[in-house]
């Protein structure tokens, strides 16, 4: 689910259920971090709702969220820049809720 490239880069690979009442964080689906997102899947709508919704969780700017793979798929990889230690306390703390 991490990979972690340096102290302050962090991938997350991301399972993405669009189109949903709240966008959140549900779990897990599979080895990817299972997330609803509100936004549809038409025009990168919800791929900029994914990075918007990182950027909020995380208190980033949106310029320290990247979408690395899966522009057109519901499995992505999303680059975190920042204390890394931080995001996974954060994530494993909200899956484990």
């Amino acid at each position: 689910m991490f990979t972690i490239k340096s102290e302050t880069l962090l991938i997350v690979d991301v399972y993405v259920q669009p189109g949903a009442k709240v966008s959140q964080i549900i779990g897990k689906h599979g080895e990817r971090l299972k997330i609803k997102i509100s936004s549809p899947p038409v025009d990168g709508k919800a791929n900029q709702a994914v990075i918007e919704f990182f950027a909020k969780l995380f208190n980033l700017a949106k310029r320290d969220v990247n979408i690395e793979s899966g522009d057109k798929s519901r499995s992505k990889r999303v680059s975190l820049i920042g204390d890394v230690t931080i995001f996974i306390q954060q994530i494993e703390g909200l899956i484990n809720d």
